[in-house]
């Protein structure tokens, strides 16, 4: 049998030390109220939540008497109990996870949907200076433009107008001399279109101040464009496929379709079709075609930051006078305008005003056929300045100078240059 170990030290101390007495301590009502704290997952009205749960301790067996140091725990108060007993939703400032998710991870979108609807504080001052410089613009369009109310009204009628020479027969070898006699034709016909743009660029607030070559730059790169906004108010006359020219002078859809491209043609009838279904009022336009003109994005502009500062003001003007229209007297054309269109906002003008660019750089691609038979016509000076043309003066081929023998010479238009502006 081995031998035990002798037990150390600790060990003998340790059993000589007596043991710890625990008194049992009885279920009484004291625990059955701490039960009674106790969370559920479910409330009384049937939601997730916390609520409570009653005891199993059957209360009427607890025994009378109490240990000493035991205590009975007070009920909760009443407030405590509701706040318990109300379910989430119905606290005060409640929020659902998902919805709180939803709030900071919005789609791009819609924030700068929200951004672009934020109420403008109305500022009198400004608001002021933008009548002010809607009603001058206005005032400008109407002294300058053919195609203002007051001028079409004024119009005792249409007349065709043929680009055509009379008693000219078309022969299959003479089909570029024809095309460029029917150009030259029409280069006069536009000579008054090009001066009314140049007196109405004279006249916006602000356009005055940039340089002599600024301006020539804005007046040239903007022309068609401008001429095409005010050509979409006549767009009933046009429906047939012809323009209208001051004056009242109707050019035909297959002398234009020769002069530059069917599909030009079609391009133009289906922007004059589309900016007239904006039911634009004559305002409207006239600040359209101020904001086409001091477009800062033009190649070759030396103060572009002075032109930039007078658009930023135009477009600023023509968003109010879309927003909310001032107190001034509408036409009549203009009041039925306003009461069948949609509401209309600057995005749609941005659009428009970038299909107007397009089609003039169409007409400006056409143009690269005359101007390489430049010597073979003679074009008005204002007309060949506007659209990068030759001037001819005289040095003319041989063909083209019988050509011109033998038919009666174009009647002459006036000739003002840019340099007089």
């Amino acid at each position: 049998m081995p031998a035990r170990r002798p037990m150390s030290r600790h060990s003998s101390q340790s059993q000589s030390l007596p043991a710890l007495q625990i008194p049992k301590v009885p279920v009484g009502r004291h625990v059955q109220g701490l039960r009674a704290l106790r969370p559920s997952v479910h409330n009384y009205d049937g939601h997730r939540g916390v609520g409570l749960v009653s005891s199993n301790v059957d209360a009427a067996a607890a025994p009378a008497t109490r240990p000493a140091g035991i205590v009975e725990a007070p009920p909760p108060p009443p407030q405590f109990q509701q706040q318990l007993l109300r379910p989430p939703t119905c606290q005060q400032g409640y929020q659902h996870p998902q919805q709180h998710y939803q709030q900071q991870h919005q789609p791009r979108h819609q924030l700068q949907q929200q951004l672009q609807h934020q109420p403008r504080k109305p500022d009198p001052d400004e608001d002021a200076s933008q009548r002010q410089l809607a009603a001058s613009v206005h005032q400008a369009f109407r002294a300058a433009s053919a195609y203002c109310d007051v001028r079409l009204a004024q119009l005792p009628g249409t007349r065709h107008c043929s680009l055509a020479a009379e008693g000219r027969d078309l022969r299959p070898d003479g089909l570029e001399e024809h095309r460029l006699g029917m150009h030259q034709a029409l280069s006069h016909l536009l000579v008054p279109c090009i001066e009314q743009t140049v007196e109405f660029a004279k006249r916006v607030p602000g356009f005055a101040k940039f340089s002599q070559d600024d301006q020539l730059t804005l007046i040239k790169s903007s022309f068609m464009e401008i001429w095409l906004m005010q050509l979409s108010r006549c767009f009933a006359a046009c429906q047939a496929g012809r323009l209208l020219l001051p004056g009242g002078l109707l050019v035909s859809q297959q002398e234009l379709d020769f002069v530059w491209s069917p599909t030009l043609l079609t391009s133009m009838r289906d922007y004059l079709r589309a900016l007239d279904s904006l039911q634009l009022t004559e305002r409207e336009v006239a600040l359209l075609c101020a904001v086409v003109l001091t477009r800062p994005d033009r190649p070759g502009l030396a103060g572009a930051e002075d032109v930039s500062a007078v658009h930023g003001r135009l477009l600023s003007s023509l968003g109010q006078e879309l927003e909310s229209p001032g107190d001034h007297q509408l036409t009549e054309s203009d009041v039925a305008r306003r009461k069948s269109r949609q509401p209309l906002g600057l995005g749609q003008l941005h659009c428009a005003m970038r299909q107007a660019s397009s089609l003039s750089l169409s007409v400006h691609h056409c143009m690269h056929w005359y101007r390489e038979n430049w010597h073979r016509s003679h074009l008005p000076p204002l007309y060949s300045e506007m659209f990068d043309i030759q001037k001819n003066n005289g040095a003319i081929s041989q063909q083209s100078h019988q050509q011109q023998v033998q038919q009666p010479p174009l009647p002459a238009a006036s000739q003002p240059s840019y340099h007089h502006l």
